[in-house]
C-alpha cells in the first residue's frame, strides 16, 4: 500500500511541474497591438461584400481600449500600409486598467478616415462604425518588462461614393 501512495505522490508532483512549466508567467503590464486590413468595397457589391473589393492605403482606424470602470482611456490611430494592412499599438499598461481585465473585452476599432476622394463612404462591415471587437490570435511576444499581445479585428471597409451604374 505504501508503495502505491509513492506512485500517486510521484506522479501528483510531476503533474504539478508539468503545469507550473507551460510558458513563462504572464506578467502585470501589458502592450497590446491590432492588426487588420482595411478594404475598398468594389462597386458591382453592395451590402457587406467584400468581393472584388481591394486594399485601401493610408486609410486610418482608431483603436480605442476602455478602463476597469468601462471609460475610454487609451486610443491610438493606425494608418494603413500599401496593401491597406495596419499594425497599431495600443500603449504599456497594467492588465488591471482593461475593462474586466481582458483587452478582448475592452479595446475596439472604427475607422476613421480614407484619402480616397473616390472610395470614402464608412461601412459598418465587421462593425467599422459602431466599433469593431478584436480577437485573440494566440500570438505573444514574452519580454523582460511586458508581454506584447497580438489581437486582430476586421476586415473593414470604406466604399465608393459614386458609381457607373451597370444599366440604363
Amino acid at each position: 500500500m505504501s508503495s502505491q501512495l509513492l506512485s500517486i505522490l510521484l506522479l501528483a508532483s510531476l503533474l504539478s511541474l508539468a503545469v507550473a512549466h507551460r510558458g513563462p508567467k504572464p506578467k502585470d503590464k501589458i502592450r497590446v497591438m491590432v492588426e487588420g486590413i482595411v478594404y475598398c468595397q468594389s462597386c458591382s457589391q453592395s451590402g457587406w461584400s467584400l468581393t472584388g473589393a481591394k486594399g485601401l492605403p493610408s486609410a486610418k482606424v482608431s483603436i480605442t481600449c476602455r478602463d476597469h470602470k468601462n471609460r475610454p482611456a487609451n486610443y491610438n490611430v493606425g494608418t494603413t500600409d500599401g496593401n491597406g494592412y495596419f499594425l497599431a499599438t495600443v500603449d504599456v499598461t497594467d492588465i488591471k486598467d482593461f475593462y474586466k481585465h481582458d483587452p478582448e473585452q475592452a479595446c475596439s476599432v472604427r475607422l476613421l478616415a480614407s484619402p480616397d476622394v473616390n472610395c470614402n463612404l464608412f461601412t459598418n462591415i465587421n462593425n467599422g462604425l459602431s466599433g469593431a471587437s478584436i480577437r485573440d490570435e494566440g500570438k505573444r511576444v514574452y519580454g523582460p518588462a511586458y508581454d506584447t499581445l497580438l489581437y486582430a479585428t476586421g476586415p473593414l471597409a470604406f466604399r465608393p461614393a459614386y458609381c457607373v451604374p451597370s444599366h440604363w
